[in-house]
């Protein structure tokens, strides 16, 4: 193989390595606190009380026994899919990033892009009059907030930034859109695993200090 025929072998090699290339970032999608995601999760679990399953059927105290960390993360994965499917693209889930304390923040979640994803992104928003006076209005900083990123030059210098306000910019684009797409949703609810009858006595002692007071 001559010199020229190895040097392009590495650079095609170089290439398809960088289409595989993944960059991780946060999609800030409302959480699950008192949000449009937490009723939707409610309205399917008054759903399976109100007509029962093989799993809910006969069982008084099912709200009791739902694993929410579970659900929470299983309509997370769900509602990536849906943003792929709606937007064309291939994001990876990777996790849902919860905060200790709900006071100042709210469920994140984190995904993982490919570079011609992020490329096809970029392309369509970094050049567009909207967003880019959009980012300049949510990172002006005002009293009791001090904004890291002064403007969109600031931001479109830090990929994974771009790419949170990309999507910042996307849910508020598409909100109905979206809102339509999470109650069509197929998550699953997770239920805890606990000794059996054990809801139920949950149930029955909060009943009994109530009644005691």
């Amino acid at each position: 193989m001559s010199n020229k025929a190895k040097f392009l072998n590495q650079i095609k090699k170089v290439n398809l390595g960088s289409k595989q290339e993944l960059q991780n970032f946060e999609i800030h999608f409302e959480g699950f606190y008192h949000s449009e995601h937490s009723d939707i999760i409610d309205y399917k679990l008054e759903s399976c009380l109100e007509w029962g399953d093989e799993e809910t059927e006969n069982q008084e105290s099912y709200d009791f026994n739902i694993n929410w960390k579970e659900t929470h993360i299983n309509y997370s994965k769900e509602y990536v899919k849906a943003l792929n499917d709606m937007l064309d693209l291939d994001l990876k889930f990777v996790s849902l990033n919860s905060p200790s304390y709900y006071n100042y923040e709210t469920d994140k979640i984190e995904v993982s892009i490919n570079r011609d994803d992020i490329l096809k992104l970029k392309r369509e928003y970094n050049y567009k009059k909207e967003f880019v006076d959009y980012v300049n209005e949510q990172t002006k900083s005002y009293d009791g907030f001090i904004s890291n990123y002064k403007d969109f030059e600031a931001v479109k210098n830090h990929s994974e930034m771009n790419l949170v306000y990309i999507f910042k910019y996307i849910l508020c684009e598409y909100a109905d859109d979206i809102q339509e797409n999470s109650f069509e949703l197929e998550f699953e609810i997770i239920r805890s695993k606990t000794f059996p009858g054990m809801a139920k006595a949950i149930a029955n002692q909060i009943n009994n200090q109530i009644n005691n007071l």
